[in-house]
């Protein structure tokens, strides 16, 4: 059940390699969650929003498969693409790519998110977010 997604297209800086000049693992977690960000707003829910409506999501459940080295200077295309969803969770499904070239996968993933309260306790989508997702 994919529905429409996000991507973005971002450049791998100093910063986000290690010593060999490689993206460091864990980085393709950040880049996966401004891509989820990104299509946070592009749906119309911002932070303030969520935030107004004592919702907030938790990351339950993440999935790497790491395939190619991305190095410095490389144009990443990082997509967000909704996998399914129920009454309190969504997963993502989510790729790095070479933005010049989508044949090389750097790294792709599913993340499972909940829908809390801010204090933490699960609890259901508001029916007008899940509308945006049909």
């Amino acid at each position: 059940m994919s529905k429409p997604g996000y991507s973005l297209e971002q450049r791998v800086y100093f910063e986000d390699t290690d010593a060999t000049g490689v993206v460091y693992h864990s980085n393709y977690l950040c880049y996966m969650e401004r891509a989820r960000s990104e299509w946070l707003w592009a749906v119309g829910h911002s932070f303030d929003d969520c935030t107004q409506r004592n919702i907030a999501f938790a990351i339950h459940h993440a999935s790497l498969d790491y395939l190619y080295p991305a190095r410095l200077g490389d144009k990443l295309l990082i997509t967000c693409n909704v996998d399914n969803y129920r009454r309190t969770s969504i997963t993502f499904d989510q790729s790095v790519k070479n933005a010049d070239n989508n044949d090389i996968v750097y790294c792709q993933g599913k993340i499972r998110l909940v829908c809390i309260t801010l204090k933490g306790k699960p609890q259901p989508f508001p029916a007008d977010f899940l509308e945006k997702l049909s």
